[in-house]
């Protein structure tokens, strides 16, 4: 019956991830072009970015709210409840969303994504009920790592359906993904009710979003949460960065065409999935839980001066496709020193501290990325290089107090 359980919460995940990642290859299209259903043609292509931009942050800003919340909230009413509360709303939000794709309202769409995005905080909830249902701290870095890896699968499926909904003559009406979405949570619902055994019974005391919200500053109070939310933010924010305008020098500097790049993307999101389920596993079995995301941010800064200067597209290609293992080997072991440092009662309330952090480093990545631009591609890489030593740094501060708590 565990592993029936586990069944809801990889769908859960991956149809939350999905909602994130499909924005990059529709809205893109939908908005930057002059011929826009969603925007006026007068409308100047310094506008459609900003408004693009705006949409693409509404997602994370909306989990950014919602993933504190709704993580403290399954601590005190159980994780099964708070999880149907969020499928129906994801399930309204992605309704709402093709509403307003069939009718061709910006400012409605953007609303939509807001609401779909603080109802997707619910990426808290598969962490701490996989937390629930792991018995050792090993056995939780391998359940997190195949998380992260589904996650990753899901982006490939976006990117799929992108190059297909964007691609004559299999264009199709842009509300259907949205619809899909819904009725994904419909069914996911389903599987909820019948598949899925509280792993979590919550509080006799009453729980309000007040409290919620206090109990996540509280958290802060701990210098330990600080320095790991400091590792989250700033490995966060690097690794967005990175893989975000990694599609425009590729265009800009080495000139390659759409179906050469999604093709490399695609070959990034295996790997990152390789990385977080196989790799990760073989390495949790032999190496201290502290140790691999303290070695894996050292590779990933040492490796991003590189990216810089290299005149190679199959070595910028190859520089990724490490930098993305290696990423993905540090977010889940890094979700993994959370959820040790939490107790038991507290795993909503910790992992939804961290998918806060994520959420808040998805809406500042590209801002940062904005203004490391203006320094060129070699320094872009640079002071990216820079904010992933940062990670590494107050990581290393804390591997004493990690050294005391005896981790396998």
């Amino acid at each position: 019956m565990r592993t029936n359980s586990r069944l809801p919460i990889y769908l859960i995940y991956f149809l939350d991830n999905f909602g994130f990642a499909i924005v990059f290859p529709l809205f893109s299209t939908f908005i930057l072009s002059s011929e826009s259903f969603l925007l006026p043609p007068k409308y100047n292509m310094m506008m459609r970015n900003i408004l693009y931009g705006t949409l693409s942050g509404a997602f994370p800003l909306g989990m950014f709210f919602g993933a504190p919340l709704l993580g403290n909230a399954s601590d005190f009413w159980g994780r099964k409840r708070v999880f149907t509360i969020t499928l129906c709303g994801i399930c309204l939000g992605n309704l709402l969303t093709a509403l307003s794709l069939f009718i061709g309202s910006y400012y409605f769409l953007l609303t939509s994504r807001l609401i779909t995005g603080f109802f997707s905080g619910n990426l808290t909830l598969c962490h701490a009920a996989l937390s629930d249902l792991s018995p050792t701290p090993k056995i939780r870095a391998k359940n997190f790592g195949m998380l992260t890896a589904i996650g990753g699968s899901s982006w490939i499926i976006a990117i799929l359906l992108g190059k297909w909904a964007t691609s004559a003559p299999y264009s199709f009406n842009p509300s259907l993904p949205f619809l899909i979405s819904a009725a994904v949570a419909i069914f996911n619902l389903m599987l909820m009710s019948f598949l899925y055994q509280e792993t979590s019974p919550g509080h006799t005391e009453s729980f309000n979003f007040k409290k919620g919200f206090n109990s996540a500053l509280h958290t802060l109070r701990s210098s330990k949460i600080r320095r790991l939310v400091c590792v989250l933010l700033f490995f966060s924010i690097g690794w967005l960065i990175t893989l975000q305008w990694f599609g425009g020098f590729s265009i800009e500097s080495f000139h390659t065409n759409h179906t050469q790049l999604i093709n490399i993307f695609l070959s990034i999101a295996l790997c990152w999935i390789l990385a977080a389920s196989l790799l990760n596993r073989f390495i949790v079995n032999r190496v201290s839980l502290a140790k691999i995301p303290f070695y894996a941010l050292l590779l990933f800064a040492l490796l991003l001066p590189f990216f810089g200067i290299t005149g190679n597209y199959y070595t910028f290609c190859l520089l990724n496709i490490l930098s993305i293992s290696a990423s993905a080997l540090i977010l889940c072991n890094l979700l993994n020193l959370f959820s040790i440092s939490a107790p038991a009662i507290a795993q909503g309330r910790i992992l939804g501290l961290t998918q806060a952090v994520i959420a808040g480093a998805q809406f500042l990545a590209p801002q940062f990325g904005t203004f490391f631009l203006l320094g060129g591609q070699i320094r872009f890489y640079l002071y990216t290089s820079f904010l992933i030593l940062l990670a590494f740094i107050f990581l290393w501060s804390e591997m004493n107090l990690l050294k005391k708590q005896k981790l396998p």
